[in-house]
């Protein structure tokens, strides 16, 4: 169970999440830090040749997954979208935190830089999201 969980704390996550996964340290993430972190345990051409399906030097999330974002399930390619304004395969940090803060915003109905898990509940009831996952929240938080 938790009290309150600070916008900061979320930023602060995000921060993490990309110093872990930004391998090449210019806040984006991409296939190419993928390419990047795999390539640690096998061949850098190796590992490029066998994902650029059209030898283009340029590796998309189709040529690494086998489906494009439009073909992910619905929850996911939602996500993805909404997270890659630019449309461009890449996310960065800023459209990350913009995500963030916009859904902390949403959630934060009193508007005290922290969410609790009574404003998670009201938000979602206002998304009229069946009440079975609302009392799955309940019961997680």
């Amino acid at each position: 169970s938790f009290k309150n969980l600070s916008l900061k704390l979320f930023l602060d996550v995000l921060d993490e999440i990309f110093t872990f996964f930004d391998v090449n340290q210019d806040h984006i993430l991409s296939v190419e830090d993928a390419f990047r972190g795999w390539s640690t345990r096998f061949s850098h051409d190796a590992f490029r040749i066998y994902h650029d399906g059209k030898y283009d030097k340029n590796i998309t999330i189709r040529e690494v997954f086998g489906v494009t974002p439009l073909n992910l399930p619905t929850p996911l390619y939602i996500l993805y979208t909404t997270l890659d304004k630019e449309k461009d395969e890449k996310i960065t940090l800023e459209e990350a935190t913009n995500f963030i803060k916009g859904t902390f915003y949403v959630i934060d109905q009193n508007e005290d830089c922290s969410i609790n898990l009574d404003e998670i509940i009201a938000t979602l009831k206002e998304s009229n999201l069946p009440e079975d996952f609302q009392l799955a929240v309940k019961l997680v938080g």
